[in-house]
């Protein structure tokens, strides 16, 4: 099988049926930092595959015609039908091909843009509506709604309504604030970052919806992790039942409390990840058959995606640069 051909069964399949099994493979959720990894060598090596696969076609096609037997080089003019096509073929691949990266930069930068500005813009609206409750925490007039969120960034803020303060016993506050002062340390922020680009360059059907509502789920068990590990599950757990899932990290691809400002980045994802992002949490906190990975699974996991970076960088990725530098040579 020629380079070219295996990068794209490997796109196909990164982009597709793998993003699909994952998202249903219930086990990764009792290991969500090595699953968080994983989702990240998933959409990085379909990124790569992509690409490579492109670049290898682009190549075989203009080697094929510009070298004739013997190694004679042949005028482009002198190509027949079947080769304008193929020439043709290569020179759309280019074009998708740059489109595609421009596309990716292009969204990059316009969901960075928006974040930033929607976060400091709300940071300025709980600075002038809030009052300090402790070191970068701010409490919001709520009424009756409960909630709990962070705002990431340089000058980050935990912000918790006076209702949650209320309804809470002290050690369900200090857990929930450490829940969300876990997403801070980890810039859980810049991970969903990357898949809300993903999600808006590619659009659903590469996979990337599957990535994103996962990956928004699994930060949330990290920072739960974190909260457990100083005050215990039981805090978290009543903490759940008076709040619900507003205890989210500050994000487009998460839900927000009914306060926030939508933003305008991975629309129509709220609502799926408020389903499926309570009832993991719970499973962890109080089932734990459920939470108890099983032994070997992390270092598996972990395994799993060094292999789908380096496997294939050296079986199709080093043979097809291997020989491009040949003919260059």
């Amino acid at each position: 099988m020629s380079p070219a051909v295996g990068l794209w069964l490997l796109a196909i399949t990164l982009t597709w049926p793998v993003p699909a099994v994952l998202a249903r493979a219930r086990r990764l959720l009792t290991v969500p930092r090595a699953a968080v990894v994983l989702w990240q060598a998933v959409a990085v090596a379909a990124l790569l595959a992509v690409f490579g696969a492109s670049l290898a076609t682009i190549q075989a096609l203009v080697t094929g015609l510009l070298t004739a037997d013997g190694g004679r080089l042949t005028g482009v003019g002198e190509l027949r039908p079947t080769g304008v096509l193929h020439l043709s073929i290569a020179v759309g691949l280019i074009a998708l091909t740059v489109f595609a990266l421009v596309r990716l930069n292009f969204a990059g930068v316009q969901v960075a843009r928006r974040l930033r500005r929607h976060r400091r813009r709300h940071r300025d609206l709980v600075d002038l509506l809030s009052t300090t409750g402790g070191e970068n925490v701010r409490v919001l007039d709520s009424g009756e709604r409960a909630y709990a969120y962070c705002l990431p960034g340089r000058d980050s803020r935990v912000i918790i309504s006076d209702a949650a303060l209320r309804d809470l016993t002290p050690e369900q506050v200090a857990a929930v604030i450490e829940h969300e002062r876990a997403h801070l340390r980890a810039r859980h922020d810049l991970l969903l970052e990357f898949f809300t680009v993903l999600y808006e360059a590619a659009g659903r059907r590469a996979g990337t919806e599957a990535a994103l509502i996962q990956t928004a789920v699994l930060v949330e068990l990290l920072a739960d992790d974190a909260a457990r590990r100083l005050y215990g599950p039981q805090p978290l757990i009543a903490a759940l039942a008076t709040m619900g899932n507003s205890t989210a990290l500050e994000n487009p691809a998460t839900p927000k409390s009914s306060h926030t400002p939508a933003p305008e980045a991975a629309a129509g994802l709220s609502d799926e990840v408020v389903g499926i992002g309570v009832l993991p949490r719970l499973r962890r906190l109080v089932d734990a058959p459920v939470s108890v990975a099983p032994p070997g699974l992390a270092v598996a996991v972990y395994l799993l995606a060094l292999a789908l970076i380096t496997v294939p960088t050296v079986a199709l990725a080093l043979p097809w640069l291997t020989s491009t530098y040949e003919i260059i040579r």
